[in-house]
């Protein structure tokens, strides 16, 4: 396959074809009915109108031809460009230009093409009316013929596209419009005009082109045509109604539109102005209908003040005209309407469509009527008209059902456990605000669904077991299962349900149904302070009577040691027994510690300062070429604490952080004042509610497994390796923080790192 070279205009002609502004334009009738006439006169089954763009061929339009787009490299039309008339092809298959075509050697096989290249007049080729056909043949002269006429045709179509793009609008069809027709930018030059503008007006060609859209228009009429050519521009389109005054200075009342067109990428307005000399008729016929509504109808001027009020006033409210004429219409509304009332007031005036509001009106009889406003405004008389239906009884009516709807809604909606009704047949019906809130559903997306997939499967037996027994007189017990949320979670619930018979005598249901994770979540967390506790009285108990015995081994080794004449062989053994001695004294005694209140000098302490005051000193402690940064509260974090047990908690919790980065990482300790509720105080044993001072210390190490994490607090358990760690670190920090009144939080990722919260009492308000 031979790909077509291009043409040596290439540049001009790719500006032609956007020119044109056709490419991927929707399909159009004209153009169809040309490719339908081809493909009937040359008898072929495919017809199509090609524009070849820079790297496909697209079709504006094609009779029986599939795709709508191909490649340039393998387009017969991208040949037929290429010369100065059609391109014949009576058997593809032989010609070496398509013959290992995809077209051609694949489906649909391609035999034969013909292409009537579509020159425009500047002399570039923008594409081809062609015909193809699946097996070898060629054409008559007279279709030969047919098929340049057609291709004439289609230019002709293009070229009045063309001219429509650069709104080179026919004086015809201009001239035919039954106004004053007008184009212009946005310095206020006009560009386009027709005849009845210049008849209209008086002026001359010359002189129209060197006017200015106001120059047309005096008075109020000046500045309010002037504010609707800004909104044009800046929102797309308006309407104004405006004497035009012509060169003789008669003025004839108009109504102008206006709508925003792009021109060459400049913004431009175009519209046209009706001659609406005949108020007077309209008019006359509008206050026919004035008096003949049997709904309420009035006329305001811009000032509030009522300038009429139609007969129904005096029927529906129980004013008459003579008592609401000249007065403010202010005065009749109820007090609590005026804000709304005056805000729906000052949007007509700037020039917004209202649509319906409501207000009160006082009736004669001192009672106040409900009526639903629409309005409309007329801005070159300066007046809002308004008409209104009394919706007084619809209000009332509404209302008590409202009433009643929401006392039935505010106990549902207030309630803290979810509460879901089930149907007879086991779906479900309603659920409340409750129920979406823990569950993550929205409750749209379990109406009429049964109510057995929201449960785990493990969960049915005994859900219908107990769901069973609603039908007998037997009372309904509290039982828990588990609800699925919509981000998988099986949320223990406890389960209330209870059957009642609306008016259709079938059995409902109604489950109240509570969530138990936090209880649960504390239950799990008491016990597992308490099994801290139990251990560490285990552990120091072991460790007392360990230490008697490790100290008598330190004593003799001392003595041993100051011994005149003890062998030298002998000493080195006997340090190494004292030194060991006294390491198991230490870690005996804090593990003693781990039991036993400490004598604490409680003092007011800024953590902030000491944080600050530590710092250096633990740059120095931690390894694996960790770094230490503190990023602390601009506000004082002050507590009341024991600085020297406080600094221990620095020191375990940044050294414990950087063994957890072999490869080094970063150390951040932070502090911050914060407020903890009662429901956050409920999750954490000896947690309470009010001010706290947090002191967080993260890493980037390698995280907490989570089957270790119920165990870190634990004294004597530690993940790292034999004789790396004691596993008192930890245990102690714990301690600590308990001897404080306040308590700890973990999050951890494993791979990301771990942040240990601390959490103390804020001092100057004690917790509740």
């Amino acid at each position: 396959m031979l790909p077509p070279p291009l043409p040596p205009d290439e540049p001009e002609r790719l500006g032609a074809l956007r020119s044109y502004g056709v490419l991927d334009s929707e399909p159009e009738g004209p153009y169809d009915e040309i490719t339908a006439l081809a493909a009937l006169i040359c008898e072929a089954p495919f017809s199509m109108i090609t524009l070849v763009d820079e790297d496909r061929q697209w079709f504006k339009s094609r009779q029986g031809w599939a795709v709508e787009a191909s490649d340039r490299a393998i387009s017969f039309c991208a040949h037929t460009i290429l010369g100065p008339d059609i391109l014949v092809v009576p058997d593809a298959a032989e010609d070496p230009r398509f013959a290992d075509n995809p077209s051609v050697r694949d489906s649909p096989g391609v035999r034969f093409y013909a292409g009537a290249p579509l020159v425009t007049p500047e002399g570039q080729a923008l594409g081809s009316l062609c015909v193809v056909d699946l097996v070898p043949r060629t054409l008559t002269a007279d279709q030969v013929q047919a098929l340049r006429v057609l291709r004439n045709q289609v230019m002709t179509l293009l070229e009045l596209r063309r001219k429509s793009r650069r709104l080179d609008l026919s004086n015809e069809i201009v001239n035919s419009l039954p106004g004053v027709f007008y184009l212009f930018d946005g310095e206020g030059r006009f560009l386009r005009w027709n005849r009845q503008f210049q008849e209209v007006t008086g002026y001359s060609h010359e002189e129209v082109a060197r006017l200015r859209p106001l120059d047309l228009f005096r008075g109020a009429d000046r500045t309010h045509i002037a504010e609707r050519i800004r909104r044009v521009f800046e929102s797309g389109s308006a309407e104004a109604e405006a004497e035009l005054v012509g060169k003789d200075g008669k003025a004839t009342p108009h109504l102008f539109s206006g709508r925003l067109l792009e021109i060459d990428g400049e913004p431009c307005l175009t519209g046209m102005g009706i001659d609406v000399s005949r108020r007077q008729e309209i008019e006359t016929e509008r206050e026919r209908l004035f008096n003949l509504s049997r709904d309420p109808f009035c006329m305001v001027a811009f000032d509030g003040t009522v300038l009429d009020v139609n007969p129904a006033w005096a029927d529906v409210v129980g004013q008459s005209r003579e008592s609401l004429v000249g007065r403010p219409f202010m005065e009749s509304i109820h007090p609590a309407d005026r804000e709304r009332t005056l805000l729906e007031f000052e949007r007509n005036l700037a020039g917004s469509e209202t649509g319906t509001f409501l207000n009160r009106y006082r009736h004669h009889d001192g009672s106040w009527r409900w009526f639903s406003w629409t309005t409309s405004i007329d801005f070159r008389r300066e007046i809002i008209y308004g008409t209104g239906r009394d919706v007084t009884e619809e209000r009332e009516a509404a209302e008590a059902l409202r009433k009643s709807e929401e006392r039935y809604r505010t106990v549902v909606e207030s309630a803290r456990d979810a509460m879901v009704i089930l149907a007879p047949d086991g779906t479900i019906a309603s659920v409340n605000r409750a129920f979406e809130t823990i569950t993550g559903w929205p409750g749209e997306a379990w109406l009429g669904r049964p109510h057995e997939e929201l449960l785990l499967p493990e969960d049915l037996p005994l859900a219908r077991e107990v769901f069973g027994k609603m039908d007998s007189s037997e009372a309904m017990p509290v039982f828990e299962l588990r609800v699925v949320a919509e981000d998988g979670e099986a949320i223990p619930m406890e389960i209330k349900a209870a059957a009642f018979e609306p008016e259709d005598r079938q059995r409902w249901a109604i489950l109240v149904a509570r969530d138990i994770r936090s209880r649960k979540a504390l239950d799990e967390r008491l016990g597992r302070v308490h099994r801290l506790d139990a251990v560490g009285r285990l552990a120091a108990g072991i460790a007392h009577d360990f230490s008697n015995v490790l100290g008598v081994v330190r004593m003799e080794s001392a003595l041993l040691l100051q011994r005149a004449g003890t062998p030298p062989e002998f000493e080195e053994g006997l340090r190494h027994i004292h030194a060991a001695a006294e390491q198991g004294v230490d870690l005996t005694g804090r593990l003693m510690a781990l039991s036993r209140k400490r004598d604490l000098k409680l003092l007011p302490l800024d953590l902030n300062e000491a944080i600050e005051r530590f710092l250096p000193m633990l740059r120095k402690l931690v390894r694996n070429s960790a770094t230490v940064s503190a990023s602390l509260s601009p506000e004082p974090s002050v507590v009341l604490g024991d600085g020297g047990m406080l600094e221990q908690v620095f020191m375990n919790l940044a050294i414990n952080a950087s063994d957890a980065m072999p490869g080094g990482g970063a150390v951040v300790i932070s502090t911050a004042r914060v407020r903890i509720d009662e429901q956050t105080a409920a999750r954490y044993p000896n947690a309470r509610s009010g001010p706290y001072c947090r002191l967080s210390v993260s890493d980037t190490g390698t995280g907490i497994d989570p089957r270790d994490l119920p165990r870190i607090f634990e004294p004597l358990f530690t993940t790292k390796a034999e004789g790396e760690g004691t596993g008192l670190g930890l245990a102690t920090v714990f301690s600590i923080v308990r001897q404080h009144a306040g308590w700890l939080d973990v999050e951890t990722e494993p791979g990301r790192g771990t942040t240990f919260h601390l959490f103390f009492p804020a001092m100057g308000v004690a917790p509740s």
